[in-house]
């Protein structure tokens, strides 16, 4: 079900707006855009949230950078075991 609400737009960004969509499509353009804004604005608070709740003291989770850091020596570990593992089960496959 839908209500409607008279919502006031500036005349330049209507004009976009009808130029990108065009008039029939308006409320199904807003309205997804107001459904994305408000995912983004939940996804804000729930990280505000959440802000504090891990300890200090996590090796590698400091700042931005030690993160980046910790995360591409995490991957870079992950190749290397892959490439064992597949170096493994290539060998066994060899073999008769």
């Amino acid at each position: 079900m839908a209500d409607r609400a008279r919502i006031v737009l500036p005349d330049d960004l209507l004009s976009e707006l009808d130029q990108a969509v065009g008039t029939s499509r308006r409320a199904e353009f807003v309205a997804e855009a107001v459904r994305e804004k408000l995912l983004r604005l939940r996804q804000i608070r729930h990280v505000q949230e959440a802000t504090g709740l891990l300890p200090d003291d996590i090796p590698g989770w400091v700042d931005p950078e030690d993160v980046s850091a910790w995360l591409s020596e995490s991957r870079q570990r992950d190749i290397e075991r892959l490439t064992r593992t597949r170096a493994h089960w290539a060998d066994a496959t060899d073999t008769p």
